[in-house]
């Protein structure tokens, strides 16, 4: 009897210890956790340089004008000349085919240079459909001129820039400070793992001291 006693009172100073050790680790590791996102967040705030300004505006145009692309670009435009619409009461002879041919080539342009608008839908070239330089969000205008639109800012930016920015004491490179900031979110997701790890078997020792 005296042997199972000492036995049961060894167990339980283990769990005891144990348990001490694992809130200790889970404490550790929250204060880690505490410190990793402080320093994730001070990346976050700090101000962007002008350069990574100016890399923001240039990004903006490139994907203005992929979208060009991705959404047809003047492939509308080509298409109606290429297949033309052909009025059932136009004077120009049968064809055999939808493609254009001379006769609408010959035919479908007006003395002032204009398109006729009965065989190609159109009287001006709409590239830009009459308002790039007025309205819409310029996809258009970003993919025919964005790279002299880059070349102009690139050559004025740092008179287009506010004055006094550097007093505001801008933070490291974009793309270094989102490498850092990876690099911690993954030591978040493991501490986070490890916390998870120690709430799990403090719940179990408890469970196990209750039965």
């Amino acid at each position: 009897m005296l042997d199972f006693l000492t036995k049961a009172k060894s167990i339980a100073a283990d769990a005891r210890s144990t348990i001490a050790e694992i809130k200790t680790e889970l404490e550790t590791q929250k204060n880690k956790r505490e410190e990793l996102l402080k320093h994730k967040n001070k990346l976050f705030l700090q101000p962007l340089t002008k350069a990574d300004i100016k890399q923001v505006i240039f990004d903006y145009i490139d994907n203005k004008a992929a979208m060009y692309i991705e959404m047809g670009g003047i492939s509308n435009i080509v298409n109606s000349i290429a297949f033309p619409q052909r009025p059932p009461q136009g004077s120009l002879p049968t064809a055999s085919n939808k493609a254009v041919n001379l006769y609408e080539l010959d035919e479908g342009f007006k003395s002032n240079g204009t398109f006729v608008e009965s065989i190609f839908g159109f009287g001006n070239l709409p590239i830009f459909n009459g308002h790039a330089f007025a309205h819409g969000d310029k996809r258009d205008l970003c993919f025919f001129f964005g790279d002299v639109i880059k070349q102009k800012i690139e050559a004025h930016f740092d008179a287009f820039f506010p004055e006094g920015w550097d007093s505001y004491k801008p933070g490291l490179p974009l793309v270094q400070r989102r490498q850092l900031i990876a690099d911690l979110n993954s030591e978040i997701a493991s501490a986070n793992e490890v916390i998870k790890e120690c709430e799990s078997h403090l719940r179990s020792l408890s469970a196990s001291a209750k039965a």
